[in-house]
């Protein structure tokens, strides 16, 4: 994938089936955040160029939180084999797991 504003429909309805369907649907995660606005990113301390707004990242980013560690890193190797990118923050809670299409900066 090259640049976010470059991302097309149906590489970003492709990112939103994996999600839905290979993480949430298939591994029992809860999406608990998607594409935001920026006033929404502020709110929730979100990074100003963050992947999940809509006019930087295009709304290619989602949270989620899986019932244990264990089931989040078979979520992990999902995402990195989709060709994706994921992070696990030093204060998230058990399970949780940030997916976004690219790095910021790419």
């Amino acid at each position: 994938m090259t640049s976010p504003a470059s991302l097309n429909m149906s590489e970003l309805m492709e990112f939103w089936r994996f999600i839905l369907i290979d993480l949430s649907l298939q591994l029992n995660g809860s999406l608990t955040s998607g594409p935001r606005t920026r006033e929404r990113n502020k709110q929730v301390g979100g990074h100003p160029r963050s992947r999940h707004l809509w006019d930087y990242g295009r709304g290619c980013a989602a949270d989620l939180v899986f019932l244990d560690n264990e089931t989040r890193k078979l979520a992990q190797d999902r995402v990195t084999n989709q060709g994706y990118h994921w992070f696990v923050g030093p204060d998230y809670v058990v399970g949780q797991l940030h997916v976004q299409a690219e790095w910021v900066g790419q």
